[in-house]
């Protein structure tokens, strides 16, 4: 029984190897002598033997039309190559593809470098794989350029130019890639992509309508210092580590909807022309001043940003960006209140009293006017007179005393009426002075408002209870709120 079941597996395996269609290999060789004749190149899942260079290749006079010049590579060839493997190197630096090239769903299991090539017309690398890595470094691509679901290891496209839509859709970027420098004159689609490494894209510059990040994943350290767009789109972007946007210009709108900044979002002196959208973005240390964003931050329903933005400014011990927002949420809150809600004048009123206890400088442009107020009053009112000990030795005091019985006598003590001030410069200074204790609840000492100024004092001291309690409770309240931890 034995021997019958091992002849049964083998016969499968030999069927099976029948059935399984083998993989055509053929040299590099090929494909340089049809790019030599200007021949066109298709090829569909072939593995390519040997190294695939064009460096020294002597063009026919066809392909050079008379003008190659040392470090160009004219390519008059339409090449498409497909579902293939690349078993070599693969350096096709300088070169100048006049035709369409498609490359897609390769694997480039050696070095490969495009470094400096020109692209004038459509290029594709959908779905391709570069194991090792690839240096797209100052090429110009002048058509549509894809790149759509590849992956690559490490990858250069530093100084690199895009005249027309690229694609960059869904790709992985393994380790290292860098787009410094590089030009953007359309679409920049990136969305859904993922940096599993660093990703360097300072002085990156996104010209064309939109640069789209959305959904894109950044695992490692991420850089748009430097970096130009107008409109920038990153919805549901992930940076799991440090997101570097210094000097970054946003001259269009700039979405983070629901970006998780997971590690710290410097944005240190970047420039903000139009609406930035940051409704569910989610941050622990956002470096990013308040003055920056407040006219151009799109608000969301609930105001859940001004909360967000209020606790890290407080990590951050930002201070005076704390204030600011919270002055601003304060009065996003009054705006949206109907005129028939009678808290809205107290919110108006605190506003301009004290900015809710963030602005108390506010406060002295109310006290001051009215301790003028009162001051005037006791000045037009008489002025006020000061009442002085009486000094029994200084002859002024006469002592009078009248009989009231066998041996009770009375005496009294008859002292000249108290002085006023003949200055009326220096009469209205008093009076201001007084006015100042009045209202801040202080002993007035030997002062005392001539005429019947006592109702008048009585609604100073009590205006002055009210604003000082005011003044103290935001205060206070909004000083305690610098200490409280954030969650």
């Amino acid at each position: 029984m034995v021997p019958m079941k091992s002849d049964k597996l083998w016969m499968a395996l030999i069927i099976l190897l029948l059935l399984t269609p083998s993989v055509a290999s053929i040299p590099s060789s090929v494909i340089l002598d049809q790019i030599d004749n200007c021949a066109p190149v298709a090829l569909e899942g072939v593995q390519i033997e040997g190294d695939l260079i064009l460096a020294g290749l002597k063009l026919c006079e066809k392909c050079c039309n008379g003008s190659h010049k040392p470090g160009d590579v004219p390519v008059n060839s339409n090449i498409s190559i497909s579902n293939s493997t690349f078993q070599g190197k693969v350096n096709l630096e300088g070169a100048r593809f006049q035709r369409t090239v498609e490359m897609k769903g390769n694997v480039f299991l050696g070095e490969t470098s495009f470094k400096d090539a020109q692209f004038f017309q459509n290029c594709s690398f959908d779905r391709s794989s570069f194991p090792k890595g690839v240096d797209f470094s100052g090429c110009d691509f002048w058509k549509q350029a894809a790149f759509e679901s590849a992956r690559l290891a490490e990858a250069s496209f530093k100084d690199t130019n895009f005249s027309r839509d690229a694609n960059f859709g869904r790709s992985t970027f393994a380790g290292y890639a860098s787009f410094e420098n590089a030009a953007f004159y359309k679409t920049a689609s990136f969305y859904e992509v993922q940096f599993l490494g660093e990703a360097y894209l300072r002085g990156a510059k996104f010209y064309g309508n939109k640069a789209r990040f959305a959904g894109a994943a950044f695992n490692g350290v991420t850089s748009f210092s430097e970096a130009r767009f107008n409109e920038a789109i990153f919805n549901m972007a992930r940076f799991a580590s440090e997101a570097r946007f210094m000097n970054a210009s946003f001259l269009g709108k700039a979405s983070f909807l629901g970006t998780d900044f997971e590690g710290e979002a410097l944005f240190y002196r970047a420039n903000f022309s139009s609406q930035i959208d940051l409704t569910a973005c989610t941050f622990q240390r956002l470096f990013l001043h308040w003055n920056v964003i407040r006219e151009r931050l799109k608000v969301d329903g609930n105001g859940e940003i001004f909360k967000k933005m209020i606790e890290n400014y407080k990590r951050l011990g930002w201070l005076a960006d704390n204030s600011e927002c919270y002055i601003d949420q304060r009065h996003w809150i009054m705006e949206k209140k109907p005129w028939t809600d009678p808290s809205k004048a107290a919110d108006i009123f605190l506003e301009s009293y004290c900015g809710y206890g963030s602005r108390p400088e506010r406060t002295l442009c109310w006290i001051i006017p009215v301790i003028i107020f009162f001051g005037l009053v006791y000045w037009k009112n008489g002025g006020i007179v000061r009442i002085k000990k009486p000094d029994l030795d200084s002859g002024k005091v006469k002592i009078m005393a009248r009989k009231e019985g066998d041996d009770a006598y009375q005496i009294e003590f008859i002292v000249p009426p108290p002085e006023k001030d003949k200055s009326r410069a220096k009469s209205l200074l008093r009076s201001l002075w007084f006015s100042f204790l009045i209202f801040s609840r202080r002993d007035t000492w030997e002062m005392h408002a001539d005429g019947e100024m006592g109702r008048w004092m009585v609604w100073e001291r009590r205006l002055g209870l009210v604003l000082f309690t005011i003044f103290t409770y935001y205060v206070g309240k909004l000083f305690l709120s610098y200490f409280t931890p954030s969650p």
